[in-house]
C-alpha cells in the first residue's frame, strides 16, 4: 500500500516518534508498505522554519534525506497530474497545501498519512 505523509506526519515522525499512534506505526512498517514525502510538504516545512515557527537541527534538505533514509522513504515530486487533479478535490476550507496534499495522494493510490482529523473530509483514505 502507498502512503503519503502529511507535513504533520512527517514532522511527528522524525521529531517524537512515541507520540505517532502504535497502529500508525504497524502500518507503515509492514512488508510492501511505500511511504512518500511530497515536495509539498518539503515547501511547507521551508515556510514554517522562514516565519520562526519551526525549527531544524540541520538543514532542512539533510533533515529530510536523513529522515527518507531512516524510514526507506522517497521524495515525490509535484507533477502537472497532481495539479489538474485539484478540480476534482472539494474547497472545504482547508488550506491549499491539503488540497495539494489530497490531489497527490488520489492521482498516486495512496492513503495520507495524518494526525488532522479535518483531512477525512476529502475524498481519499487517511491513516492515523
Amino acid at each position: 500500500m502507498n502512503h503519503l505523509l502529511d507535513t504533520a506526519a512527517l514532522l511527528a515522525l522524525g521529531t517524537e516518534p512515541e507520540l505517532v499512534p502504535w497502529r500508525t506505526r504497524e502500518i507503515l512498517a509492514e512488508p510492501g508498505t511505500h511511504i512518500s514525502v511530497s515536495v509539498v510538504s518539503v515547501w511547507e516545512g521551508t515556510e514554517l522554519a522562514q516565519t520562526g515557527r519551526l525549527s531544524f537541527d540541520r538543514p532542512l534538505e539533510a533533515w529530510i534525506r536523513d529522515f527518507c533514509t531512516t524510514y526507506f522513504a522517497t521524495i515525490l515530486d509535484f507533477k502537472l497530474s497532481h495539479a489538474a487533479h485539484l478540480v476534482k478535490v472539494p474547497q472545504k476550507g482547508g488550506s491549499v497545501i491539503d488540497r495539494l496534499l489530497v490531489a497527490t495522494a488520489l492521482v498516486e493510490g495512496a492513503a495520507i498519512v495524518s494526525p488532522r482529523p479535518e483531512l477525512a473530509e476529502y475524498p481519499v483514505r487517511v491513516v492515523w
